[in-house]
């Protein structure tokens, strides 16, 4: 038999809406179909003739899924690497193989590039890692989605959909938690709240509140102890160039996040809607979960414990808040919908950068003590305004028409500070001062101090606040563009879409750069002690892009589909000096957009009494002009375009529901990415043929959750699943240096709860990381032949640990 839409209405009205029925013993389970927006009507996914899934918000809460890495974990063809802290500073995502970036480097740097995959916070382009509180559901589209969601959908979308407010009734719920981590004695706590409060039948307010604290679970082994100014604390103390004092500490990376939501809705009439959102967290975190892995480059099995070996500690703290306001109406022939936001990011992240600095050593005359924080400031803000319209009614013509405006200003600036340097280049006793007099002495220069102010024409460390380096960077960018896409019926097992978009953006950069130990010649002018360069660039393009995608229903309950569609990430400029000696005059003031054409051949469709549906697909795509960050001989961090890559795989997805009480969800994806073509960059050549960084061949995710009726009217849960991904690279150039190779093992990891649901209430007792796997998804390999910071220079971040813990959750209405 069929499944009657009435019936699976039933239930995506129960999920989408975030109540948790309790199911009767006589009353079989349902095998739901979540109704998605992501060709901006409202459809069924088996309906739509693409690779789409989506996870209802209520299966995210009751797995316990509370950030982006979680998420990930159980989207077939989907990855992305735990960075714990650093997760919300760049877009890491990885779908269907397009990705030449390092996640590591990210973490230290923000990313000049925009990420292959977009991420939409209901219908805001932004990226923020929020804690998936009061989510509806979330929506995966594989493949290019350039024509309706713009740049950086070369990969595939991420939508993020928000609970709206309910005018049909009041409703409260309040969840906590605490759970033990496997390698270390603290906790981790949790407590969240949702509020529906209808104010009348035309409107709602609706608020949420999260707070999470994650306890720390990596030691350090070789923290620099510092004294009360921050400066080394010498080991032997009447030894001026003795080596820094090494302590230990524990359970370093722990952390502190809070989320809120407030939300209101508004029908002024019965054709008009008004919402307004609201979201804000704020992130405390203190180091990353990260580890040595070792100093064998042939080696891929990752750390034996969780322990780390940087200098100094990595922090953020980072303030993230969106506002939007969405009005729709409908005019009986389409529904209009504006979509208005502001956005921003505001964040102050300090890193550990002594490794760098200890490779140019001999620059600082040796200093015996290197310890280098990099003080940061980052803030971003942007608005975003689209309108669109949607065609209404049935016919054999359906149409989607939208204009959009993006306008973003990015600032970043960067403080070096080297610690106690300014106390040992004024001892004429340090061994660096010693081999100035010796050189200089005649001219009066007996310091390291006296060396830089004097000889150099800089400014002397102990009167700058002992500052090596600074820089402030600017971007201002905007975006507009007139998208469509039309879709054609010529009968009724038919359906043809066509879709363009064309767009027209503007970037300017602009860089100002210090280097005040190198003094005047080190500046553009040849004249300032400050080392002072400046750089400033603008560039534009316009372009268009297209979408032909086709589909069959060959029964009444399977669909094959066929797509051919672009994808495009904006270009840009880079801000690179001009004059003076870190000039770079054969590296490239501009990088192009880079774009994808996908060929992509799917079948969807159900079976066993609609009680199994599935997804398959196949796709081949090339890449053109692929942008690959890399650095300038000066050490600048800048974009420049490649020449080519190709990704080909399969995916396939499987929902089942089994037996009355069992469900099984299974998911593969095989994907082959590589460069098609070598490519020159700074420090050598990317091979024709290289895998693609950081793109398992084998990705495959399982779960299952078996449901019982229990107590008359209560109901046992069992939920299991399970993540596998084969072996991967790092990024290609790291090959260049044979003793930065790194192949990361493939890793499995498995999580399971067990709960009872009442009416009003839950409890679930949960283990995340079953097998306690380190799951090695990046790392920060560079330097590795630093004698001093060796250690330093191999860093991978680790999958969380092992928790086991147990949550409480009371509803009411």
């Amino acid at each position: 038999m069929q499944i009657r839409k009435s019936v699976v209405s039933a239930a995506v009205g129960a999920a989408l809406t975030g109540t948790t029925p309790v199911v009767a013993q006589d009353e079989p389970q349902v095998h739901e179909e979540i109704v998605v927006t992501a060709t901006r009507r409202a459809q069924g996914v088996q309906d739509i003739p693409y690779n789409i899934s989506a996870i209802a918000g209520q299966a995210i809460k009751d797995r316990g899924i509370s950030d982006l890495a979680e998420l990930t974990r159980g989207i077939p063809g989907l990855s992305g690497p735990d960075l714990g802290s650093r997760a919300g500073v760049n877009n890491t995502i990885v779908m269907r193989g397009l990705n030449v970036g390092d996640a590591g480097l990210s973490t230290v740097a923000g990313n000049r590039t925009v990420s292959p995959v977009s991420t939409y916070v209901d219908d805001t382009p932004m990226f923020a890692n929020f804690r998936l509180v009061d989510i509806e559901r979330v929506e995966v589209l594989r493949g290019p989605q350039g024509t309706l969601y713009g740049s950086g959908a070369v990969g595939g979308t991420l939508r993020f959909i928000t609970s709206k407010p309910n005018p049909e009734g009041t409703t409260f719920e309040f969840t906590g938690g605490i759970s033990a981590n496997a390698e270390s004695d603290e906790s981790n706590y949790e407590a969240r709240g949702v509020v529906n409060l209808p104010l009348s039948d035309q409107s709602a307010l609706r608020f949420a509140v999260a707070y999470d604290h994650r306890g720390g679970v990596v030691d350090s082994t070789k923290l620099i102890q510092t004294d009360a100014s921050g400066a080394p604390v010498l080991a032997d103390p009447g030894n001026v160039d003795s080596a820094p004092q090494f302590v230990s500490a524990g359970d370093l990376d722990e952390g502190d996040n809070l989320f809120a939501k407030v939300a209101f809705l508004l029908m002024p009439t019965e054709v008009t809607e008004l919402t307004f959102t609201y979201l804000y967290q704020r992130e405390d975190w203190r180091h990353g979960t990260t580890a040595y892995i070792g100093g064998d480059s042939a080696l891929g099995n990752g750390p034996d414990s969780w322990e780390d070996s940087s200098n100094a500690l990595d922090t953020v703290d980072r303030t993230v808040d969106l506002a939007s306001l969405d009005i729709t109406h409908e005019f009986g022939f389409a529904s209009f919908t504006s979509s208005t936001s502001f956005t921003g990011d505001d964040s102050t992240p300090m890193r550990d950068t002594s490794d760098f600095y200890e490779t140019l050593a001999p620059i600082y005359f040796f200093y015996p003590r290197m310890l280098v924080v990099d003080q940061s400031a980052e803030e971003k803000t942007a608005f975003t305004q689209e309108f669109r319209l949607v065609s209404s009614g049935d016919s054999r013509v359906d149409w989607v028409a939208g204009l959009y405006y993006h306008s973003e200003d990015f600032d970043q600036t960067n403080v070096n500070r080297m610690p106690g340097f300014g106390a040992w280049a004024d001892d004429p006793a340090s061994s660096g001062s010693q081999v100035v007099a010796s050189y200089y002495g005649a001219s009066g220069l007996t310091t390291v101090g006296d060396f830089i102010e004097f000889g150099l024409g800089g400014v002397r460390p102990s009167a700058n606040g002992e500052m090596p380096f600074s820089s402030d960077f600017r971007d201002e960018f905007t975006d507009i563009a007139a998208f469509g896409e039309l879709t054609f019926r010529p009968a009724d097992a038919w359906q043809v879409t066509l879709g363009a978009r064309f767009f027209e953006q503007e970037l300017d950069s602009g860089l100002r750069q210090t280097l005040p130990f190198c003094g005047a010649g080190c500046s553009d002018d040849g004249l300032d002690p400050e080392g002072v360069t400046l750089a400033a660039n603008a560039s534009s393009f316009n372009d268009s892009i297209f979408k032909l995608n086709a589909s069959w229903d060959f029964t009444v309950d399977h669909m094959a589909y066929l797509t051919v569609s672009q994808g495009f990430r904006r270009g840009g400029s880079n801000a690179l000096p001009l004059a003076g000696p870190f000039a770079d005059p054969s590296f490239p003031l501009e990088y192009r957009p880079d774009e994808v054409l996908n060929k992509e051949l799917g079948i969807k469709g159900r079976f066993a009494d609609g009680n199994v549906s599935f997804t398959a697909a196949v796709y081949h795509i090339d890449w053109d002009d692929i942008q690959i960050e890399t650095f300038t001989l000066a050490g600048f961090k800048a974009v420049m375009n490649g020449n080519t890559a190709v990704s080909k795989g399969a995916e396939i997805e499987v929902n089942a529901q089994l037996s009355d009480n069992l469900n099984a969800n299974f998911g593969y994806s095989y994907t082959d990415a590589r460069l098609t073509d070598d490519v020159a960059v700074t420090t050598g050549m990317l091979n024709d043929g290289d895998r693609l960084p950081f793109v398992s061949e084998n990705q495959l995710v399982l779960s299952l959750d078996y449901r019982r009726p229990v107590l008359r009217d209560k109901e046992l849960r069992f939920h299991l699943d399970g993540n596998y991904r084969s072996d991967f690279r790092a990024e290609p150039n790291d090959d260049l240096v044979p003793a930065n190779q790194y192949r990361f093992d493939g890793y499995t990891l498995l999580n399971a709860s067990l709960a009872l649901y009442a009416e009003t209430w839950s409890v679930q007792l949960y283990a995340k990381n079953l097998s306690n796997e380190s799951g090695l998804s990046a790392a920060l390999v560079r330097n590795a032949d630093a004698a001093a910071t060796a250690e330093f220079g191999r860093r991978g971040w680790l999958s969380r640990p092992r928790s086991i813990g147990v949550r409480a959750t009371y509803r009411f209405e």
